[in-house]
């Protein structure tokens, strides 16, 4: 100021905190199959990046132990240049070094699996960030996945018809010496996969 009339302005920018959301897919999933946790990150401020962005998350230990995948196959996007390297059979991740440019979210993923049947329950630690050299935290992230027992099943039916293409019924009436043609149908009817599958019919004589 030149005057003791003079004037100075200036403007202050207050950064928010990062918040974060969590999901497994699919859910509900098998003992034992993969199921893949994905996290979102987004930065709520919509002319400034945050850096240092960083979050841990703790597995659930019941009903079973929830840990990493065989092929953990851990994935960011939008997340700059991060540190995550989830290790097989670990019960924890973590994620650090992370920059979400102005308004954008990232993205982080990883295979978890889980041995017992039930409901897991799973929230990460909070998220945060690091500005002017002050860590500042954000949310949490919560969601729950249901583990369920496998349930092979399989069903056959037996039809039979006086022509190949049918019509199909559970029995018919024919004078003796008159070709007729069997059709087995085989549905899966549980929710697992099922191999090899055979059909074998000794009363059936196909002279």
């Amino acid at each position: 100021n030149s005057t003791s009339t003079g004037s100075a302005t200036a403007s202050l920018t207050a950064l928010k905190a990062p918040s974060i959301s969590k999901l497994f897919t699919p859910n509900p999933t098998l003992t034992g199959d993969v199921s893949t946790l994905t996290f979102s990150i987004t930065n709520p401020n919509p002319n400034d990046s945050l850096a240092s962005v960083a979050f841990t998350d703790t597995f659930p230990t019941t009903p079973g132990n929830m840990v990493v995948a065989p092929t953990p196959n851990a994935t960011t996007s939008n997340c700059g240049s991060p540190t995550f390297a989830p290790v097989a059979g670990s019960g924890s991740i973590s994620f650090s070094n992370g920059t979400i440019t102005a308004g954008g979210t990232c993205t982080i993923s990883v295979n978890i699996t889980a041995p017992t049947a039930g409901v897991y329950t799973n929230t990460s630690g909070s998220v945060s960030t690091i500005i002017s050299g002050t860590t500042v935290t954000g949310n949490t992230a919560s969601n729950t996945l249901t583990v369920n027992a496998p349930n092979p099943a399989i069903s056959l039916s037996k039809q039979i018809s006086t022509s190949n293409t049918g019509p199909w019924s559970p029995f018919i009436t024919v004078a003796p010496g008159t070709d007729v043609y069997y059709r087995f149908v085989v549905e899966h009817t549980g929710d697992v996969a099922l191999s090899p599958i055979s059909v074998i019919d000794p009363t059936v004589n196909t002279a």
